[in-house]
């Protein structure tokens, strides 16, 4: 047998005078002082210097007296004084409850147990509590967030966080996002991004969604398209290409396709993931077998006039305007292709 798990205070029933006062306890077999500080009529809470391992219902002799007190339950966090009423309600009567009961009404305090760090105080096994939580699951009353630490929360407390999370996504892919950072979504539900439930609720919703995770974002999966949403996507190419605008904005696709702009929005974040063409600014698009080959000339300009290009060159190779020079720059430097050197970049990729 392990050791068992100890806590430095407990809700105890004791009714007697007094608001705060000291004592010695029998814990197996030793006097432990301890110090008792009134938190509702009936009910204290008792401080120990070092933690120690009592058990559900056990019963401490306090010394000289002879005064008895009940151990109810651990303390498990802070707790205000609004906390404190509400907890010193569920212990009214908690003895006669079953532990079901128990579990259910402490989660109406405390957001998450890790029920794990309990079995011992209610003599329980691992093996005892998953049909417990089972049924509880069942009834609706908690949720398992995850059986290896038996770390549960309740139900309703479940629903309203991955109802807020799937609100927030839902809005994200309206929106034609193709990644999210889990710093973002963190912000939206303010549950902190590396705990065990934010995951556990990202996870929930990965698949009815269509989405993944990678490297701290969110990816969106590859948008299903009508007939009417592939026939869009064609003309805008087939316009875009007619009056040669391999890069091009939001808003000079919109004059050449004669499409509505959501229409348009719509094709074009399409063929944003079909990698039809690549995003390299806010509005700004350039067609992939384009940037293909503005890449290879990158690399036979480094191997025939060495490794710094300005701006003039790169436009001499492209025909493009300075404008989308200048954005393409800053697009490979985004990517490592380019480093700024002065006026001038340097090409980092290999020749």
């Amino acid at each position: 047998m392990g050791r068992m798990t100890e806590f430095n205070s407990y809700f105890v029933k004791l009714d007697r005078p007094g608001s705060i006062f000291s004592a010695k306890v029998d814990v197996a077999g030793r006097m432990v002082p301890v110090s008792f500080k009134f938190v509702h009529p009936g009910f204290f809470i008792a401080f120990f210097k070092t933690p120690v391992p009592l058990r559900f219902l056990e019963r401490l002799n306090l010394g000289a007296k002879r005064d008895e007190c009940t151990v109810l339950l651990p303390v498990l966090s802070e707790h205000n004084q609004r906390r404190l009423r509400k907890i010193c309600a569920m212990l009214e009567g908690l003895e006669k409850r079953d532990l079901a009961d128990v579990l259910a009404q402490m989660l109406e305090v405390e957001k998450f147990l890790e029920l794990g760090r309990l079995l011992d105080f209610f003599s329980l096994t691992a093996a005892d509590a998953a049909p417990l939580l089972a049924r509880l699951e069942i009834e609706k009353r908690i949720k398992v967030i995850t059986y290896h630490d038996l770390l549960v929360t309740a139900y309703g407390h479940f629903q309203e966080s991955l109802q807020k999370l799937s609100r927030f996504l839902a809005h994200c892919f309206e929106k034609r996002l193709k990644s999210v950072p889990l710093g973002a979504v963190e912000k939206a539900i303010k549950i902190p991004q590396h705990s065990i439930f934010f995951h556990y609720l990202v996870q929930s919703l990965a698949v009815p969604l269509s989405f993944r995770v990678q490297n701290d974002v969110i990816l969106c999966q590859r948008f299903s398209s009508s007939d009417e949403e592939k026939n869009n996507m064609a003309a805008v190419e087939r316009a875009l290409k007619k009056n040669k605008m391999p890069v091009f904005a939001i808003s000079d696709a919109v004059k050449v396709s004669g499409l509505e702009y959501r229409a348009l929005n719509d094709a074009l974040w399409y063929m944003a993931d079909e990698q039809t063409i690549i995003q390299i600014s806010e509005s700004h698009f350039v067609f992939e077998e384009e940037l293909q080959k503005i890449v290879n000339r990158l690399k036979k300009f480094k191997r025939n006039q060495g490794d710094l290009i300005g701006i003039a060159d790169l436009r001499e190779l492209t025909g493009l305007s300075r404008k989308y020079i200048l954005m393409l720059f800053t697009y490979f430097d985004a990517l490592g292709f380019t480093r700024r050197q002065g006026n001038q970049r340097k090409i980092l990729l290999s020749a």
